[in-house]
């Protein structure tokens, strides 16, 4: 298990990504979830992760959760995206270990429940609620005031 010092900063990212979002991330017949929608640049909860500078639409379809990624830019890979964004959050780690891509994959598919219309929002904010519990995490992200 992952310890809530390393999740709390992710789960933070995440609940005010979430707060911020006018819809979640998906192509447009809902059939499949986008880290980053090329219409608007809405981003799923794990593409929130992501910095600018390692996005590319390669990494689209390949699950957080997988090994074996598909390669991209100067041989960069999802799990490198995801890593940098959490560096930049202040998580020191090289690699996702299986306790971390557990719970990444959890966040992952709160959101493509939602991108694939099997819950409303007020759903996933119960979810994303429930998430935080599970682990002993403070879920105040989740009522804080999105800047205007």
């Amino acid at each position: 298990m992952i310890s809530p010092e390393i999740l709390q900063p992710i789960f933070d990212r995440v609940a005010t990504h979430f707060l911020s979002m006018p819809k979640p991330s998906a192509t447009p017949d809902k059939a499949m979830c986008l880290y980053r929608d090329e219409d608007n640049g809405n981003r799923c909860f794990i593409g929130a992760l992501i910095q600018d500078e390692d996005y590319t639409h390669e990494i689209e379809g390949v699950s957080v959760r997988s090994r074996g990624y598909k390669p991209f830019g100067a041989g960069a890979t999802l799990e490198l995206a995801v890593v940098r964004g959490m560096n930049a959050l202040g998580i020191e780690i090289d690699e996702l270990n299986d306790d971390i891509r557990e719970d990444l994959e959890r966040l992952q598919i709160i959101h493509d429940h939602w991108g694939e219309g099997r819950c409303g929002r007020e759903s996933v904010k119960e979810l994303l609620i429930s998430f935080a519990k599970a682990r002993k995490l403070s879920a105040a992200a989740l009522t804080a005031e999105v800047a205007a």
